[in-house]
């Protein structure tokens, strides 16, 4: 079940309310939903129930997909026997959302390279989040980053991209403004600049 506030985000649309008991129903592509099913249900139980707001607006290949800010399930300690490679991603990008930068930092690792598209969007909203150590992890692994992946997340993402962009320099006035005083010098500007850059050049290569 989705819940709708009557709150708008800059951009005009209704902010999604996440079912706090179901905080990645809606988070992957339809396809996955066995899968994602198997792998919440493994997840120790929540401390805290997950936070009952999304991310921001945000579509993968054409679905719309609802992520929470954030989750308070203690990490696993040992991965679930049998775990494929895409449930290991998924349960990735799930941690990602945890309330522990150290934890978001340790999965966001597993997932940098981007490989399949429903993760990009779990990456891209660590560049509009404030731990240093993580912007510099994206940066190092754009390298290796699927590019056809983050061009497409781009050409149907751009309001994400934009209040993305917002986050970053709100961050950066409150946390990096006198150790880097130009923004665009930024590790979360240049993150955003490598992404539509990529983007722009592989539409071209067409």
């Amino acid at each position: 079940m989705r819940y709708e506030s009557k709150r708008k985000d800059p951009d005009g649309r209704m902010n999604a309310r996440i079912d706090p008991e179901r905080p990645f129903a809606e988070a992957f592509p339809e396809e996955l939903a066995e899968r994602v099913r198997l792998v919440t249900a493994s997840l120790p139980p929540a401390r805290f129930p997950a936070s009952t707001n999304d991310v921001g607006p945000l579509r993968c290949r054409g679905e719309r997909v609802v992520i929470p800010k954030r989750i308070y399930h203690p990490p696993p300690v040992d991965a679930e026997p049998g775990q494929s490679d895409v449930e290991a991603a998924i349960l990735a990008c799930i941690y990602t959302r945890h309330h522990d930068g150290f934890v978001r930092q340790a999965h966001l690792r597993r997932i940098v390279d981007c490989k399949h598209p429903w993760t990009v969007p779990f990456v891209v909203q660590l560049v509009g989040e404030y731990v240093l150590e993580i912007l510099q992890d994206i940066d190092a692994g754009l390298a290796q980053a699927d590019a056809t992946h983050l061009r497409d997340f781009a050409m149907e993402n751009e309001p994400f991209l934009r209040l993305t962009h917002d986050r970053v320099v709100s961050y950066w006035h409150c946390y990096f403004r006198r150790a880097c005083p130009n923004v665009r010098n930024h590790v979360g500007s240049r993150i955003l600049t490598r992404i539509r850059t990529i983007a722009a050049s592989e539409h071209e290569r067409g």
